[in-house]
């Protein structure tokens, strides 16, 4: 195993949403060619640091970052497929996660009471709908300041 696929897993695991050096220039609606001749290099070598961001020359990494509108901190410096093989596990994960509605239905199935935790799922449910509700209504930003609030 890699040593940059182990640190691609660690930053996903702690929530990092991270993005290769080619989504950044897509995300930036700039092709390959244009993004290229905006800093100056080569179309090919662009797309040696787009694969393997961790080559990249410190100086024209920033500058591609600012033609991008993004940060470091938001780009992965690594192997792309570090980055893609670690999120497919991330994905492969979450789709193991047992929903709340499978329990209850395992739970009737072997004769236990689900009164209790169907009411807390349907409180849930309903809180959910509100405020997705009071976010199209208001819009996204001004609902997560007031439900934070």
């Amino acid at each position: 195993m890699s040593k940059g696929l182990e640190e691609a897993r660690r930053l996903l695991s702690r929530g990092r949403n991270l993005m290769t050096l080619r989504e950044a220039r897509e995300n930036a609606c700039l092709s390959l060619d244009e993004a290229a001749e905006k800093i100056d290099v080569t179309v090919s070598r662009l797309k040696g640091w787009e694969i393997n961001c961790g080559r990249t020359d410190t100086y024209l990494f920033l500058k591609l970052l600012q033609l991008y509108g993004t940060s470091s901190s938001h780009v992965y410096a690594g192997r792309e497929t570090d980055l893609l093989a670690a999120r497919r596990e991330v994905n492969m994960l979450k789709s193991e996660v047992i929903r709340a509605e499978d329990i209850v239905a395992l739970l009737k199935k072997m004769g236990r009471d689900t009164t209790v935790l169907e009411d807390y799922l349907e409180g849930l449910s309903k809180c959910w709908e509100a405020e997705t509700k009071n976010a199209l209504a208001i819009g996204v930003a001004k609902a997560l300041e007031t439900s934070v609030m």
